[in-house]
């Protein structure tokens, strides 16, 4: 009976597993290594409606005029080892992943090329980003950290989450406008001020040890998928 027991158990857990797997009509109509966005619900993790999801030559596309909200789904690129991203970033930030409380988590950064008065924030000089580990020269419209998913294939992000900075964006937006959006993997830490941290310095490009201030800190890897989300 109890090996009766332990059998059941054991194919209730697979049966879970499999219930939960992200729908596969995800990477089968857009591939890996995207950031698909929604303003139509936020894209469910075991069910792809394709209502919800406008995305064409590598972009989202969305109109604010059929929904001020927006909701995000990244998958991750096909070669990405998350586990070793993580392990390799705390390696290198030794100092750093001492004062962390061991969580691993998913960043999302956000830019946009109008403000909500609609100055154009990109230039020759501060370019838009083409490629995954661009990362664009000027101030984010928004960022939130999530903690990470037990599936390293995907993660999301909801309307909630990105409310307060993007409302009024969304509602002044004009057809050309765009989001840039970046993810990365890391955790935050916080040591004691004058406590020893490493600090990125960006002149030198390494990290250095500095004596810390206490502010709370971000050690993030860089971009593993991004992309452009335009209004239509």
């Amino acid at each position: 009976m109890r090996k009766l027991l332990l059998v059941l158990c054991f194919l209730s857990f697979s049966c879970l597993l499999q219930a939960q797997s992200i729908d596969p009509a995800y990477i089968k109509t857009f591939g890996r290594g995207v950031i698909l966005a929604s303003n139509k619900g936020f894209p469910a993790y075991t069910k792809y409606d394709p209502t919800q999801i406008k995305f064409k030559d590598g972009k989202s596309l969305i109109k604010p005029s059929e929904g001020i909200s927006l909701d995000l789904r990244f998958i991750t690129p096909a070669d990405s080892d998350v586990g070793s991203l993580f392990a390799k970033l705390r390696a290198e930030q030794p100092e750093n992943a001492k004062h962390s409380n061991g969580e691993n988590l998913v960043f999302w950064d956000f830019w946009v090329s109008h403000d909500s008065n609609g100055k154009q924030m990109f230039s020759a000089d501060k370019p838009w980003p083409t490629s995954t580990k661009d990362v664009p020269k000027w101030n984010k419209q928004a960022y939130t950290w999530l903690g990470y998913p037990d599936d390293p294939t995907t993660s999301g992000a909801t309307w909630d989450n990105l409310s307060s900075e993007f409302s009024e964006w969304l509602r002044n937006a004009k057809p050309g406008w765009k989001i840039w959006v970046s993810v990365s993997y890391g955790f935050k830490y916080q040591s004691n001020a004058g406590a020893v941290e490493n600090k990125w310095n960006p002149d030198k490009k390494i990290f250095e040890q500095v004596v810390s201030t206490g502010v709370l800190g971000f050690a993030k890897s860089e971009p593993i998928v991004a992309g452009t989300i335009e209004i239509e």
